[in-house]
């Protein structure tokens, strides 16, 4: 296959600009550095592409130095006229099976500007993302600018390669040849010129005698022509020696520079002419343009690179200079380039204290090893204060014994500053979840060790009062009593995983729309045994503007109850709690009012009302624990409203607000309550039940609750192993402890449901875990329901008649007195 002559000229360009200088490579490497900086890339290279090949000059984020140039990248973005760009790898049918997209670097993103040298296209800066994605029109700007100084950085590099080959040519020009030599007559006319002067003086293609010279205008050191007087011509006129004077001749495009040395030379008659030398300089005068020009651009990439470019000197005697410093140096370090050009221990001076042995100390190092040195450090400025630079650089010994550092100073302060933010921010996150997790480890364990005793005391009062259901003789009245306080500590400990998991943010809020006056009656029925027990009558007004409000349904029956039973608790005996349900004056809420007429709330202890364990210095008539109203409120807010409490002519009249919404059309405030008077049994088919439970006293407590229903026999297993082998009897329900001496509840269902003989069994978790993950971790584990302890009877009675299937029931804990 013939190579494309394209490539050939790109290949002979490519031996001249393969090897870069440091200083260049320093610029390259700055270049690539930026470009990923400003796009975002974790990835940045300047790279040739050859024939067969892809050399890397400069390269960030990628250790590459070549590869082969099929599969390439760079192969599809060369000679683009456009900045090339790939968003997503994967998809692009170009390069989604390059091994560079399955393979390191896994490139998911490519951008690319082509870069071009006397015309040719010989490679790319690229930047290259490991994730799919598009750059804005800054970043593609910045790219397209960023190109164009490598471009320069190249053209400077190639330019220096020829000055240096046509330095060579000249002085093997001069060994070979000398320089030229040339005479004039008096009259300024040549009489004697070597061969070939003539021509590069431009007066004839061969010596001619008697031609006159041309009286051209002298160019200055700079190889450009002056714009005043003299011209050669009157140089000449003076008669004066002649040093290093220039004379350029030509076209912009192809000028030819002349330096001329000569001396006045007299006879007996007097002055005679002149008689001197002649050298072509038109190489390095070209190179010298170029140089400039390549300056200037550096100049303008330096203007652009966020930091500090610089040159820094070391000499063997510890003095130091910064020959070059780009403008940038006024903002690193409030100096200007002139203040460190001749002596940079202004630098060491603005390094802080603290740092400044350490710096000078790697720099010595550095110095003395010629490794790349980088550090971070601290200086104070005199107007910006404390910052933070990051400096790297790369040293080079120079002939008189000084070393060279070429490096970058950047301005990290506000990078460090985020990161050690970031990391104050984690470290509280952390610090933060440990403190909620050890919160929520010690209430399930505060939980489940006291609900395993009350488990026995409410249990046993549950079933004397189911026994001596006549509370007037002294039997029911004490276990009246036990079972009142032992629900007082349960809704306590209830109270407190409530609280526990709004804080958490563990509550499940799922707001719907809702009868308001279904709510409230379903509330009314859940507290009328407590009113009539205080003599305490209920009054509801509902206004026909209210229909309903989006709300979670349990929430709401939960903050209504509450707020009842505090109103109940707080009344006189033949006093009225007033419920009225109102459209608020917004007109896009619902206010539920909970009024009473007992000795109300002062201002002062207002703004304490909502705080947990807070009863206001009641009288100890008053039970309660101090949670009620702080969970209330916290499941109002998290509903979409609040609860605040109202001057009331007297007493105290809480105002419950919710979002007010429209009911679905056929639905309305209907409730259905069904008697809980009459016992029944589940059936009259024999059920067996198995409770695997190692704890004797809660396995007493539940053949004492099973003994009352008919119908159904009990039979116990304390340990995992006995339970499961109990359960290929087949009983038509299970009970399961979750924590059982020789495993847990999870180890025994897993078992079950693995086996066919016994995965058709319902299973009920019976457990003292009651926290809201506990039992969603249950669940998702098989158990098809979950009784927390202390069992209550009527939660035993109901699930055993929904799993046994028979018709709905009142069963015997309507016997309980309230």
């Amino acid at each position: 296959m013939q190579a494309d002559p394209e490539d050939w000229r790109r290949d002979a360009l490519l031996q001249n600009t393969r090897e870069l200088s440091v200083g260049e490579h320093d610029s390259l490497d700055a270049l690539t550095r930026t470009a990923a900086q400003l796009t975002n890339c974790p990835i940045a290279l300047v790279g040739l592409v050859g024939t067969d090949r892809q050399h890397v000059l400069s390269h960030f984020g990628w250790d590459i130095e070549s590869g082969p140039r099929d599969g390439s990248f760079c192969t599809h973005a060369i000679g683009q006229p456009d900045l090339f760009e790939i968003p997503n790898a994967l998809t692009d049918p170009r390069v989604k099976d390059s091994p560079l997209v399955s393979g390191p670097p896994h490139i998911r993103a490519y951008f690319a500007k082509t870069l071009t040298l006397d015309g040719v296209a010989i490679g790319t800066l690229c930047v290259i993302d490991q994730r799919p994605r598009a750059l804005t029109d800054a970043q593609r700007s910045a790219l397209v600018g960023l190109a164009a100084g490598a471009e320069a950085v190249l053209a400077a590099h190639r330019s220096l390669q020829l000055l240096r080959a046509s330095s060579q040519r000249l002085a093997d020009f001069t060994t070979a040849s000398g320089d030229w030599f040339w005479e004039t007559d008096a009259q300024g006319r040549l009489s004697w010129a070597s061969r070939g002067l003539a021509q590069a003086w431009g007066v004839a293609d061969e010596f001619v005698p008697g031609r006159p010279l041309p009286d051209v205008r002298v160019a200055d050191e700079r190889s450009e022509l002056s714009t005043l007087p003299p011209t050669l011509g009157e140089l000449l006129a003076r008669r004066e020696r002649l040093s290093r004077v220039m004379i350029c001749r030509g076209e912009a495009t192809d000028i030819r520079c002349l330096l001329l040395f000569g001396i006045p030379c007299y006879d007996g008659e007097g002055f005679c002419g002149y008689r001197g030398t002649a050298r072509d300089i038109s190489a390095r005068a070209q190179a010298e343009r170029e140089g400039r020009r390549a300056s200037r651009a550096l100049q303008r990439i330096a203007a652009v690179i966020p930091g500090l470019i610089y040159q820094f000197r070391i000499y063997p005697d510890g003095t130091t200079q910064m020959p070059y410093a780009s403008e940038h140096i006024e903002a690193v370090y409030e100096l200007t380039p002139e203040q460190v050009r001749d002596d940079a221990s202004v630098l060491h001076q603005r390094i802080h204290p603290d740092d400044a042995p350490r710096v000078r100390e790697s720099v010595l190092r550095a110095a003395a090893t010629l490794s790349r040195w980088r550090t971070s450090y601290r200086v104070r400025l005199p107007r910006r204060g404390e910052r933070v630079l990051f400096a790297q650089a790369i040293p080079e010994r120079q002939d008189d014994g000084s070393v060279t550092f070429y490096g970058v100073v950047t301005d990290v302060t506000d990078e460090v500053n985020e990161r050690e933010q970031l990391e104050s921010m984690r470290i509280e996150r952390d610090t933060a979840a440990r403190s909620a997790a050890a919160r929520a480890e010690l209430m399930s364990r505060v939980s489940h060790e006291l609900r395993t005793p009350l488990n026995a005391i409410i249990g046993f009062a549950q079933l004397l009062r189911l026994r001596f259901a006549d509370s007037t003789i002294e039997p029911g009245r004490s276990a009246r009593h036990i079972h009142h306080a032992g629900e007082h500590l349960l809704s306590l400990i209830n109270d407190m995983l409530d609280i526990s998991s709004l804080e958490a943010g563990r509550v499940e809020i799922r707001p719907q729309p809702i009868s308001v006056k279904d709510s409230i009656e379903r509330s009314i029925e859940m507290v009328t045994p407590q009113a009539a027990h205080a003599r305490i009558k209920l009054k509801v007004e509902v206004s026909p503007q209210v229909e309903g409000v989006l709300a979670d349904e349990r929430a709401t029956r939960q903050v209504l109850i509450n707020l009842l039973a505090n109103a109940i608790k707080f009344s006189p005996p033949d006093s009225t709690v007033r419920v009225k349900a109102q459209r608020a004056a917004s007109g896009d809420q619902i206010d539920l009012l909970v009024c009473d007429e007992g000795p109300g709330v002062s201002l002062e202890r207002r703004e304490r009302l909502f705080e947990p364990f807070e009863r206001l210095d009641t009288e100890d008539r008053y039970v309660g624990n101090g949670f009620g109203l702080t969970i209330s409120r916290k499941l109002a807010q998290l509903m979409g409203g609040d609860i605040q409490l109202f001057d009331a002519p007297c007493g105290a009249c809480f105002c419950f607000t919710l979002p007010a919404a429209k009911l679905p059309q056929g639905e309305g405030a209907a409730t259905d309550f069904q008697g809980l008077d009459d016992p029944t049994s589940v059936g009259a088919t024999q059920r067996r039940l198995l409770y695997i439970e190692d704890d004797p006293v809660n396995a007493l407590v539940m053949e004492g609750f099973i003994g009352l229903v008919d119908n159904v026999s009990l039979q116990v297993a304390p340990t995992c192993a006995q339970g499961l082998e109990a359960a290929l009897s087949k009983p038509d329900l299970i009970f399961l402890d979750m924590h059982l001496p020789d495993g847990s509840g999870f180890t025994v269902i897993k078992a079950l449901k693995a086996d066919a003989r016994t995965r058709q069994i319902p299973v009920i978790a019976v457990s003292a875990d009651a926290m809201p993950e506990q039992i969603e971790a249950a669940m998702r584990a098989g158990f098809e329901g979950y009784i927390t302890k202390p069992v209550d009877y009527r939660t035993l009675t109901e699930t055993l008649t929904r799993q046994f299937a028979s018709s709905p029931m009142a069963l015997l804990h309507g016997r309980i007195a309230a």
